[in-house]
């Protein structure tokens, strides 16, 4: 999926192949088409669609980075996908918490509420917030997560 890529980019992994970029992207790109399109039977439409974006999405980024004289990568990518909107707030800060509740839940010595409130200081999210995100939260690659 699109935030796989984001999230192995945000991790220090470097893509330097940018075929292999674009190419996970696409696959990414179709599988989430995939999921919303496949119950209206727009499979063509689905297909011509996800090609377009993929290279509208590319050129303005290439364009993007040539304006701006900076190279094609990783970090660079991300930063235009955030920066155009392309990954909404909210999805950015969803993935943040659940990913930083497994990484901190284990240090707290599995301490759920000390965890949250950990959390809740460090990006100034209401308390309230980080429950809820966790309680309703999905991993990003369609496992619901277990607080």
């Amino acid at each position: 999926m699109l935030v796989s890529v984001v999230f192995a980019m945000i991790c220090g992994e470097k893509l330097k192949n940018r075929t292999f970029l674009l190419e996970k992207l696409s696959r990414d790109l179709e599988y989430i088409l995939n999921q919303r399109l496949i119950s209206f039977g727009m499979e063509d439409f689905r297909k011509r669609l996800l090609d377009q974006f993929h290279k509208h999405l590319f050129h303005n980024y290439e364009a993007y980075c040539t304006l701006h004289e900076m190279p094609i990568d990783v970090d660079g990518f991300i930063t235009y996908l955030i920066d155009h909107d392309l990954i909404q707030k909210t999805t950015i800060k969803h993935y943040t918490v659940l990913h930083e509740f497994g990484e901190h839940l284990p240090k707290q010595k599995n301490h759920k509420t000390e965890t949250v409130n950990i959390l809740a200081n460090r990006f100034n999210i209401s308390v309230r917030s980080i429950w809820s995100i966790l309680k309703n939260g999905k991993y990003f690659d369609g496992r619901k997560h277990q607080p």
